[in-house]
């Protein structure tokens, strides 16, 4: 066992309390809450100035319900603070803070340099523990996060690159969007859901569930990126649960001047005409009369073809028909000897001199 007079405690717990007071301070939240799941993949290379991730784990992460819960999957950098406790060896490595220093290393009594930078709070509890071997026979070892070198914001959902993201101060909603990427089918309504520790969220519609410790509400990212809706573009806070949805689809096909996905949005349906005028309207020769919907039946994994009269409707003689998400609009071409002429006509007019040339022959 190690001369335990030997050790320079007071002048390492001194330096250790010097480092931290150079840092800014953060508030840890102590209210509890019950988690929720993200998947936390890598994502792709992000600019030097972009949020990064914290974890590269591919399994689902608990969102903790204070700083010291952390996951042990979370993954240690520079200017993350840690309480390190040792059992049986509590005086030789005493509970006070020590910062992870911009080399990766914490600085350990009886250890000295222990590389903490891109492990995880549980592998660096193993690595400590291997190390006291050569001091205790069974040595324990557990960490607690009292302060982040940022602050973690959980991602879901339709992103690009969903999980746990270390945000910088004041960086906002549409930075760290910006930063990971939306998937090409995401909704455009982004909800956020925030700790009331943290503040109710500043918007008029942000609500609280009854008994419920957080605030929630639903961001259209559209109009933020297009600057009409400025207030929605939030600065983040710790513990910010951010997530997107996969957008729900009506699709039109057929004689429309524009066929395509249209996204349903905040509505629960669109009806025909809704649709329509979306789409551009119709060409000249649409048969208004044999509109179909296409709509998918989950019992016989097949689709109902529903046949809908746009004539009548324009005519306030049948009520507009209400499309749901997934349904497919199709806009049949008019049959008949008119278009049937011309296509006949296109085939044959370049055909004729050569027709001429050998009549006259």
């Amino acid at each position: 066992m190690l001369n335990r007079n030997s050790l320079i405690v007071p002048l390492f717990s001194l330096c250790a309390g010097v480092c931290l007071a150079q840092q800014p301070t953060v508030s840890t939240p102590q209210t509890q809450q019950p988690a929720a799941t993200s998947s936390a993949s890598a994502p792709a290379q992000q600019p030097a100035d972009a949020a990064a991730p914290a974890t590269q784990s591919n399994s689902q992460t608990s969102v903790p319900s204070s700083a010291g819960e952390l996951s042990l999957d979370y993954v240690l950098g520079p200017d993350d603070a840690l309480v390190i406790h040792a059992y049986e060896m509590e005086d030789e490595i005493p509970e006070h803070p020590v910062l992870v220093e911009r080399d990766g290393t914490i600085p350990l009594p009886v250890l000295g340099r222990v590389k903490a930078e891109g492990l995880t709070v549980q592998q660096l509890q193993e690595s400590i523990s291997d190390k006291l071997k050569r001091y205790v026979r069974a040595p324990r070892v557990s960490i607690v996060i009292v302060r982040f070198r940022s602050e973690p914001v959980f991602v879901e959902g339709a992103f690009r690159a969903p999980g746990i993201y270390q945000v910088e101060q004041h960086k906002t909603l549409l930075d760290l969007i910006t930063a990971i990427g939306l998937q090409p089918d995401a909704s455009h309504k982004i909800k956020i859901t925030r700790r009331l520790e943290y503040g109710a969220i500043p918007l008029a519609s942000a609500v609280q569930q009854p008994g419920a410790k957080t605030t929630t509400a639903e961001i259209d990212i559209s109009s933020v990126k297009e600057g009409t809706n400025p207030v929605g573009n939030l600065d983040l806070k710790p513990y910010d649960v951010i997530s997107a949805k996969q957008a729900e689809m009506i699709y039109v096909l057929g004689d429309v001047n524009k066929s395509g996905p249209l996204e349903v949005g905040e509505h629960e349906s669109l009806s025909v005409l809704q649709v329509l005028s979306m789409s551009g309207g119709l060409d000249q020769q649409a048969s208004l009369e044999k509109v179909v919907v296409l709509r998918p039946n989950l019992d016989v994994n097949k689709k109902t073809k529903i046949p809908v009269n746009v004539k009548r409707i324009l005519a306030t003689t049948d009520e507009d028909f209400a499309l749901r998400p997934n349904d497919i609009l199709y806009v049949p071409r008019k049959s008949g000897v008119g278009p049937v002429l011309e296509k006949a006509a296109l085939i044959a007019l370049p055909m004729i001199p050569t027709f001429l040339y050998l009549f006259l022959r």
